[in-house]
């Protein structure tokens, strides 16, 4: 900054008062220049505060904008990833939305197919009705039939009675009495047959040969243990040489009877035989048919029929055609009993109340025809409770539950088991279980639940031969009952994988189980449902048993007649480890999965103890049948003793 003097340096105007005076100026001059040099420099020093202050103002505001640089610059590398992600979000968006496009596409396509095929099943359907209307026409054809048949049945009794009358009359002329007495004083030779027998003999050898040993029972076992087929009572086949007087299948009505509706319903079959005095008749509402397998219902009920009670086995899913009961003769005072007026089966549905009034009726008509005045009601399943609620509403009859398996746990059923057999167990007069598990669960207050468990046929399994040596041979692995839901045969096929060498052999009917597995396997063998008689010299030639059931509540409830037999077979056993098999221990092996049954069947391959096989056996005489049976009719005769209901 410069100051500018008015009067110039380099000029000195002449002083008037001389040159005294220059000093004094000079001094005053340097002075003024001193003070302007220090105004100066204080000025440049405000200046140059003033410019620093500036400085350091420019210097924050680049950094403040070098800070804005780099938020910028982040916010663009985040919007550059942002749009990345984005992009590559829509790239995926747009893939699915193509992959949408085709799947949509062939669901339309798979709709369409599954119209085309429903319509096809919709077609189907009417001609299967079709079908259906044409067997029903038919199968009232053949009932028409049936009847015109018994009808001519009957005539021909009819003509035989007669014709043993005349016959009859005929033997007492004199003159046929005298013939055969010439006939019985005279000798004549006797006459013998192909094979050098005499004529009326039974030769030992049938149609096919020598008589095979599954055909015929095994020494020491019991007839009473091979069940005959059931023969419908009043088959002229089987009548005695002298037959009772028949009643008629569909009598024609007197002129008094055609006036008004007849009250008593058709019967088929003759009253069957008495029971012992002073047995009640048991009426036993089934689970399964008589000849189908031979378990628990009919090893107890036969057991009571063989003690002089008569047992009436109502059938649980076949129904009369007629409006009256058929029965039929399964052995000596056991009876098969199909009621009819219905057609309901009561495993699949509820019955109405017109279903309950037919079975009722038709009930009753059996038991006037049979002369049925005092009897036990013996149930083993839960769906027949409406049915045996209301017979014993009308007979005051005692009521037994024999609880035999966790019923709600079967696939099959088809209806809500639980609440009706709360109902059931509520009502009865005892209940029984065959296994602790459910004796547990049906436990009720103040009124016990019974245990008793299954047996063994010892008589029957007994009569299996030792054991083979299992040299020169290949050892027979085997399984009997049926192959259902509960059966594994997943474990069975891998424990048959890693022994090609053993032979494996499945005695039953599959139901609702894949075998697909094992039958594609070369050693093992499915034979089908085997009838109990033949099951002892089936396991003639079985060295090992199997149980190779799935752990689930069905099976852990299950108290396996299986095992009685086999122990009374004095074969060895391979079971998983159910509960009602603890008593078991010592006798049977156990194991949990192919590998351990693989172990366990190859020692008892080994065995070679005749003290374990007695030991067995020894075990299931002490629950035989028998035994259970005898505590069963002991309970029965109690509770025929006392009124109905009563605790």
């Amino acid at each position: 900054m410069t100051r500018t003097d008015p009067t110039p340096p380099s000029s000195a105007a002449p002083d008037a008062r001389g040159r005294g005076e220059a000093p004094a100026g000079a001094a005053v001059a340097a002075t003024d220049r001193a003070r302007l040099q220090a105004r100066r420099r204080a000025a440049a020093e405000t200046d140059l505060l003033r410019a620093s202050r500036d400085l350091r103002r420019a210097h924050q505001e680049i950094d403040a904008l070098a800070a804005t640089c780099d938020g910028l610059r982040a916010e663009l590398a985040a919007e550059r990833d942002r749009s990345g992600r984005a992009e590559r979000r829509a790239a995926q968006l747009g893939q699915r939305a193509d992959a949408a496009r085709i799947r949509s596409e062939a669901l339309e396509r798979r709709s369409d197919a599954l119209e085309t095929r429903a319509n096809a099943l919709e077609e189907a359907a009417r001609e299967a009705v079709r079908e259906a209307r044409d067997w029903k026409r038919r199968a009232e054809d053949v009932e028409r039939r049936v009847r015109t048949l018994e009808a001519e049945t009957l005539g021909l009794a009819s003509e035989r009675d007669r014709a043993r009358e005349e016959l009859a009359a005929l033997r007492a002329t004199r003159l046929v009495r005298l013939a055969a007495a010439w006939d019985r004083f005279t000798p004549r030779p006797v006459p013998s047959s192909r094979d050098g027998s005499p004529a009326g003999t039974v030769s030992p050898s049938g149609p096919g040969g020598p008589a095979s040993a599954a055909t015929l029972p095994a020494p020491g076992a019991s007839l009473a243990a091979v069940p005959p087929a059931p023969e419908p009572l009043g088959d002229l086949r089987a009548l005695p040489e002298v037959p009772p007087p028949l009643p008629p299948l569909d009598p024609e009505p007197p002129a008094a009877a055609r006036e008004a509706p007849a009250a008593r319903l058709p019967w088929r079959g003759a009253a069957p035989e008495a029971g012992r005095p002073g047995l009640a008749d048991v009426v036993c509402f089934s689970i399964i048919e008589w000849d189908f397998l031979f378990q628990r219902p009919q090893q107890l009920l036969s057991r009571l029929a063989e003690r002089g009670h008569r047992v009436f086995h109502v059938s649980a899913h076949q129904r009369s055609p007629d409006a009256g009961p058929r029965l039929y003769r399964a052995r000596e005072r056991v009876f098969e009993v199909l009621l009819g007026g219905t057609l309901v089966d009561l495993f699949r549905e509820e019955p109405t109340p017109d279903d309950l009034d037919a079975l009722a009726r038709s009930f009753g008509a059996l038991r006037e025809a049979a002369g049925v005045s005092d009897a036990v009601l013996l149930v083993h399943h839960p769906f027949w409770w409406p049915v045996v609620e209301r017979v014993r509403s009308e007979t005051g009859w005692a009521l037994v539950y024999d609880c035999m398996d966790h019923h709600s746990g079967f696939q099959t059923n088809l209806r809500p088991v639980e609440p009706v057999e709360r109902e059931l167990v509520a009502g009865a007069d005892l209940v029984l279980t065959s296994s602790r598990l459910l004796q547990r669960e049906l436990d009720r207050p103040g009124r016990p639940v019974v245990l008793l468990p299954n047996g063994a046929d010892a008589d029957y399994f007994e009569s299996v031969a030792p054991r083979l040596p299992l040299a020169g041979r290949r050892p027979v692995v085997g399984y009997f009952g049926a192959i259902a839901d509960w059966f594994d045969p997943d474990l069975v096929a891998d424990l048959a994988c890693g022994r090609p060498g053993w032979e494996f052999q499945l005695a039953g009917p599959v139901t609702l189980a894949d075998p697909s597995r094992l039958s594609r396997l070369a050693n093992v063998r499915f034979l089908g449902l085997l009838p109990y008689g033949e099951l002892v010299p089936w396991l003639d030639g079985v060295d090992v048993l199997l149980l190779p059931f799935r752990r689930t509540r069905l099976t852990e409830a299950t108290n396996p007649v299986k095992a009685y037999e086999i122990l009374s077979a004095g074969r060895p056993l391979v079971s998983v480890p159910l509960p009602e098999l603890s008593p078991f221990a010592g006798l049977v092996r156990f194991a949990d999965d192919a590998a351990g049954f693989d172990r366990e069947v190859a020692a008892a391959l080994e065995e070679d103890d005749p003290g374990l096989v007695e030991a067995r056996r020894a075990f299931a005489r002490r629950h035989s049948w028998d035994e259970r049976a005898a505590e069963l009719a002991a309970r029965l005769a109690a509770l025929a003793r006392r009124p109905a209901g009563e605790a």
